[in-house]
């Protein structure tokens, strides 16, 4: 890969992060005025970082859920949760309710 394209994804990649600050800005705008081969390629790497963001949040959502099970996972298997936890028959309920008014 060449230096200049290396640089424009570079450029895509910082410009995308939401870290960019105002001397990011001046200064990818005199990169870009170097040349028009310069421009080219940034607009070159912008499409290839357009055209993976959608495999980007999908591998960003595969993510999120496998943290989720196993924060869940972990969440079952600590004393004291709601996995030791065991409803009471139907029966006992029946007898708690019984219309002799004791409980």
């Amino acid at each position: 890969m060449k230096t200049l394209q290396r640089e424009a994804q570079a450029w895509a990649v910082r410009l995308a992060s939401g870290q960019a600050d105002e001397d990011d800005a001046r200064a990818f705008k005199a990169w870009c005025a170097r040349s028009r081969a310069h421009a080219q390629a940034f607009a070159q790497a912008r499409e290839v970082w357009r055209a993976m963001a959608p495999a980007g949040l999908q591998l960003r959502r595969q993510e999120e859920r496998a943290v989720r099970h196993r924060l869940r996972r972990r969440r079952a298997a600590a004393p004291g949760s709601a996995a030791r936890w065991r409803p009471r028959s139907p029966t006992s309920r029946c007898r708690r309710r019984s219309g002799s008014g004791r409980r």
